[in-house]
């Protein structure tokens, strides 16, 4: 052989020594390979291991397409599949279940459900504090009813669900506003001023004082029995949100749709204490980032609603009424009856008013 034979051959050895050293070294799994292979069935197993847990979540309005609603649904199905199907929230309606919205705090409570919408109008009975935020016209847009109810989240609204055996779902915000509440009625006013002895449904005490204040003759009816209420004249309308009244079809039966711009229903998304207590860590975890999630659709979602609602109500016949700032000031002005009365209950009340006041910069 020729030098150059023998130097081509050397070569040729050369490359394949290379070849087998680096596929043996492929083959061989790193230190850092090795472990995260390792680390990847432990984290399939943080599901695998935990139990099947199958909860019940109570919403307060009446339809799944609720504009609030659809997100306590969207957030059922972000938990479920965040856990391969091993955590499912059922969301239920009024009634449902046999708990209708004024037994629904003392159901949460007891572990009936194990999730609710806590609404103040029937959180009052068992909560007398609730009803500063029923007072008219105390705020007057929805960030001053979540700025009041910011500063009363843990000196008052904590420790008097803790009491009843729930609390807001924790790690971030748990409360928000419907849209402010309407007046519908059967029959237009001859004046905005002047209820004329008109039977209306209200759900709060608030609402009440003022309204028989303007001449009406207001009174509590469940929400599910207002659109038979009204079709056979046992009332002749109600104060409620825009979205219920498109909800429960309300425009067939009312077709005067007065804007006084009530207090929004404030709720908060809550959570059974011993069930919460007992619910796996990962679990907590995954409801707590999906609850802010979802508190952030609704407030957005109530940004937008009301036009659309305003546009379904006029597109069934229904005429929309917006009060002049005289008729809102006559409204305005009527709403310190329910003030008194409500802070002349109690001397908690009283202070409470007081502080509620103050918060909002009220003189």
């Amino acid at each position: 052989m020729t030098k150059r034979q023998f130097r081509f051959i050397g070569a040729v050895l050369t490359l394949l020594a290379i070849v087998v050293t680096l596929i043996g070294c492929t083959s061989q799994p790193t230190a850092q390979t090795a472990a995260t292979s390792a680390a990847k069935p432990a984290q399939t197993s943080v599901v695998q291991d935990l139990p099947t847990v199958n909860w019940l979540y109570q919403a307060h309005e009446t339809s799944l397409a609720d504009y609030m609603v659809s997100e306590n649904v969207k957030f059922a199905e972000r938990v479920k599949a965040r856990t391969n199907g091993k955590f499912t929230i059922t969301v239920k309606l009024p009634g449902e279940l046999g708990i209708e919205r004024a037994a629904v705090p003392t159901a949460l409570g007891k572990g009936t459900i194990e999730m609710a919408g806590i609404q103040s109008n029937s959180a009052e009975a068992f909560i007398p504090m609730m009803g500063v935020f029923h007072l008219p016209y105390l705020g007057i847009t929805m960030d001053d009813w979540a700025k009041l109810a910011d500063s009363f989240m843990d000196s008052q609204i904590k420790p008097e669900m803790n009491k009843i055996g729930f609390m807001p779902i924790p790690g971030g915000p748990s409360y928000y506003t419907t849209v402010l509440q309407d007046l519908l009625l059967k029959d237009k006013l001859k004046t905005v001023a002047n209820l004329e002895g008109g039977k209306i449904r209200v759900g709060r005490k608030g609402d009440l004082t003022m309204l028989t204040s303007m001449g009406g003759q207001p009174l509590y009816m469940e929400f599910t029995e207002v659109y038979l209420g009204m079709q056979r004249g046992v009332v002749n309308g109600l104060v409620t949100g825009t979205p219920a009244m498109v909800n429960s079809a309300l425009f067939e039966v009312g077709k005067y749709l007065y804007t006084i711009s009530l207090a929004p229903a404030s709720q908060w998304s809550c959570v059974n204490l011993q069930k919460w207590a007992s619910l796996p860590e990962a679990y907590q975890k995954i409801v707590m980032e999906e609850s802010i999630t979802m508190h952030k659709a609704m407030k957005q979602n109530v940004l937008g609603v009301v036009k659309s609602q305003q546009d379904i109500m006029t597109s069934k016949g229904v005429q929309i009424i917006d009060l002049t700032p005289d008729e809102k000031a006559v409204w305005q002005k009527n709403a310190q009856a329910a003030w008194d009365e409500w802070a002349g209950a109690s001397a908690a009340n009283k202070q409470l008013l007081i502080s509620a006041k103050t918060t909002l910069g009220i003189k």
